[in-house]
């Protein structure tokens, strides 16, 4: 039996993404502690997750949801895949696409062993919501890592053009600047860690910006 799971943290986990054949196995083989659905869900959302014992319910399928059917005919079409953990055991995989947003699917999973062979579980998850919020993750980095890139040279040639005397680059007027942006760039790789694993950050507001900005009128104005 599989172990070093926890069935709450893979309910989290699939609403964000595929669950992997190992954590597919675990929840199978540890139906007892995931507990079971007696009825179909009615349009269950993406990221939903259920388990069906197919010898008390075996019209799961009848979710409210509409999907791609094979052609003239009534029935779904599904994809099939045959899975294996890294264990070599052997996993079914029926995919399902929702017929007006194919980004919509349906996953089936079973298991052919006869102990567990009456278990499903079927996955629910729209895969465009995970590529947008890759994108806004990345935007929210891009944007620090830019402006500390553009500004931390910035200051430094600032320095070696002034027209006085060279001074030792440690004055609070001259590191101000690129502490601020290098505080903000911290900022962003901490939010950027709490948006990687789908968890809420616990600071809201981003108040570096103000800081920056604050640093550099006052670095221009112990600079006259």
């Amino acid at each position: 039996m599989q172990a070093g799971y926890e069935i709450d943290v893979l309910f989290k986990e699939a609403k964000s993404r595929w669950l992997k054949p190992e954590e597919v196995l675990f929840v199978l083989q540890n139906h007892e502690k995931f507990g079971l659905t007696e009825a179909p869900p009615q349009k269950p959302p993406s990221g939903s997750l259920f388990l069906f014992n197919t010898r008390i319910l075996d019209f799961f399928r009848e979710d409210g949801h509409i999907w791609r059917k094979m052609k003239n005919t009534r029935i779904v079409s599904e994809a099939h895949e045959r899975l294996e953990t890294a264990d070599g055991v052997g996993l079914d995989c029926y995919y399902a696409f929702g017929k007006q947003n194919p980004n919509f699917q349906r996953r089936v999973y079973s298991m052919a062993a006869y102990l567990y062979g009456h278990l499903v579980l079927v996955h629910y998850r729209d895969v465009s919501l995970t590529k947008a919020s890759i994108t806004k993750v990345d935007l929210e980095w891009i944007f620090p890592i830019t402006n500390f890139v553009l500004e931390l040279p910035s200051a430094v040639f600032d320095q070696l053009s002034s027209v006085r005397k060279p001074q030792p680059f440690c004055d609070f007027k001259d590191i101000i600047g690129p502490v601020c942006a290098l505080c903000q760039c911290i900022f962003a790789a901490v939010t950027y860690g709490f948006a990687h694993q789908h968890a809420d950050s616990p600071i809201k507001v981003s108040f570096w910006p103000i800081v920056f900005a604050s640093g550099l009128l006052l670095s221009k104005h112990l600079a006259k």
